[in-house]
């Protein structure tokens, strides 16, 4: 192998050893090219990389000695994948002697370092045994790499995903609440089900310290750590930015509180190696058991967020089993108030639409609608959606509310040829196979009609779950329909959003908006969006404009559309009654 770092071996060896190992490198180096891999000694102990000649083909890399060291190597993989590889090699829990145990990773890696923008990215194969020293920690690693192509998305999925379709890592949120959703309504409730929700204590402080990307790589190493310690046919998802849930199957009365202490002991026992070093992270858990403690998906989710935070009050990391008191029953009771209403306001149709002006930046007319949800009540009052919806997602109903709004988006679209629409959808919905099944079905294969359709996935969604995210914007944009990023500069990963996703516009979050008449760190970080957007081709769209002053300062930093109460309000559609009748009238 080709060393790169100050070896301490005797330069005057004899001559037949070093011929020796002249020709056993070249012979490894041949075999390595040959079957396009490279190979690796990684000496932990020392924090130095050897590698063989061909490593510079598989990773698209000049220089080694950018990759020369652990952490100068962790900088140039995903974030997402970084510290989960590292954990992968050093954890204890996978190495219990000195015989060499084995390793097996796939991971993103970019030649050109994670903030490139627009740099390559592949993806890479790793295999390889890890070694103990004396002191009982890793002190040696031999690996090889393999750059995946051809059919590597396929790869990737397999490697992801085993046979039965059950995911060796993480599932996407909307699959693990789909199966807690059926185990509940399911008559076969003979064993319980643990449920639990998970939070990073202390992100915001790693992300001040550390830096958003470092905060990536803890949030990813903790979701690998925890599944370590789960049994196989256990499941956990990335639930939100900084929370993970879980199942834990054949759940007994005792064992909930045995699963947390294991997974607040692997989190708080031993730091999560990054790119910028170790970092120490902690987390607090509220859970209960189901169907005891939760007899529908709303009431589950609803008192574990509870327990949860319950968990997060106190001043050290722990675990709150969900207990009913006095102020905690009020909040359920208000959520199935919450549930029964909007239940009601679906099956009765009195959901509507309002439509709101998004304006062209150089002239100021209309160029499409953005279309906002509102409930019309049994006495005649209209809702908005910003009353209802954060609980009514938090409860898992958002998807059904998904599907009434895209039906009605598209009967008004039909009625409508020369009208282009934009539509929310929440982050259940973003991913959730059935509802683009849906939006094919009532798209007919009109491309004229997908053509006037733009579908809006907050940021919150991405973070979700990126690779879901990936997919779901790709079979979108399979339909003839356009994708924006909704609340784009709201999350730490608007940067990574934009170079992952193929999407058309990004609108910038209103905070950014409301004030940047008057707030300098507000245009500097505006302006910076727009250039980026626009370098990319991608369209964008301010929200929240106030006035026209705004307005003119917007367009000077190259905005695209404009949007706010300055240029129109939301207005009423008729009901979905009249619309039906509309619909009708006009096939007549």
């Amino acid at each position: 192998m080709t060393s790169h770092t100050t070896s301490g071996q005797d330069q005057s060896s004899e001559g037949e050893n070093r011929s020796a190992d002249f020709i056993s490198e070249k012979l490894l180096s041949n075999i390595m090219t040959v079957t396009d891999q490279a190979a690796y000694h990684w000496n932990l102990k020392k924090d130095t990389i050897d590698w063989t000649d061909n490593i510079r083909a598989i990773l698209g890399i000049e220089d080694i000695g950018k990759i020369n060291t652990g952490p100068a190597f962790g900088l140039l993989v995903d974030s997402e994948h970084a510290a989960n590889r590292y954990d992968l090699i050093v954890s204890p829990k996978n190495h219990r002697g000195k015989v060499g145990m084995p390793y097996q990773n796939v991971f993103r890696f970019f030649p050109e370092g994670r903030g490139a923008g627009l740099g390559e990215e592949i993806w890479i194969e790793e295999k390889g045994r890890c070694y103990l020293g004396d002191d009982g920690t890793v002190e040696h690693a031999f690996g090889i790499m393999a750059s995946l192509k051809g059919d590597q998305n396929l790869y990737i999925k397999q490697f992801f995903v085993n046979q039965e379709g059950e995911e060796v890592g993480l599932v996407s949120r909307h699959r693990l609440l789909d199966h807690l959703e059926r185990y509940i309504i399911s008559s076969a409730q003979d064993k319980n089900i643990g449920f639990l929700l998970v939070a990073v204590r202390n992100l915001s402080q790693i992300n001040e310290t550390s830096g958003f990307d470092i905060g990536d790589e803890v949030i990813s190493a903790i979701g690998a750590r925890l599944r370590q310690f789960m049994r196989e046919d256990d499941i956990i998802c990335r639930f939100s930015s900084n929370q993970y849930a879980i199942v834990l199957h054949n759940c007994i009365k005792g064992d909930l509180e045995v699963a947390t202490q294991r997974f607040l002991q692997a989190i708080r026992d031993q730091v999560i190696g990054t790119s910028a070093g170790p970092v120490s992270a902690t987390i607090s858990i509220g859970g209960l058991q189901v169907p005891d403690q939760g007899q529908s998906l709303n009431q589950v989710i609803a008192s574990t967020m509870e327990a949860l935070d319950i968990a997060l009050e106190k001043s050290y990391d722990s675990f709150e089993n969900f207990q009913p008191g006095q102020d905690i029953e009020l909040v359920r009771k208000r959520n199935m108030e919450i549930s029964s209403y909007i239940m009601s306001a679906l099956n009765e149709k009195r959901m509507l639409l309002a439509l709101q002006p998004i304006v062209n930046a150089d002239n100021e007319d209309v160029a499409f609608y953005e279309i906002l949800l509102r409930i019309q009540n049994e006495d005649g009052t209209i809702i908005s959606a910003g009353e209802f919806f954060p609980v009514a997602e938090q409860l898992g109903m958002s998807r059904l509310i998904d599907y009434r709004v895209l039906e009605l988006s598209i009967l008004y679209a039909r009625s409508k040829p020369d009208v282009h629409l934009s539509l929310n959808i929440s982050g259940l919905t973003c991913g959730d196979e059935e509802w683009i099944d849906m939006l094919r079905l009532l798209l007919n294969n009109e491309a004229t009609l997908a053509n006037r359709l733009m579908i809006e996935i907050t940021e919150t969604a991405v973070i979700e779950d990126i690779d879901v995210t990936v997919q779901f914007v790709k079979k979108v944009k399979e339909l003839g329909c356009k994708v924006a990023i909704d609340d784009f500069g709201a999350g730490y990963t608007s940067y990574k959003s934009i170079r992952l996703l193929d999407v058309d516009m990004v609108k910038i979050d209103g905070n950014f908006i409301r004030d940047i008449p008057r707030n300098k760190k507000d245009q500097i970080i505006v302006k910076s969006l727009i250039s980026l957007c626009n370098e990319m081709g991608i369209e964008t769209v301010a929200e929240f404009v106030t006035d026209q002053y705004a307005a003119d300062m917007l367009r000077s930093f190259g905005v695209t559309y404009l949007q706010g109460f300055f240029f129109g309000k939301p207005v009423l559609l008729d009901s979905e009654k009249n619309l039906a009748k509309k619909r009708s009238g006009a096939a007549a």
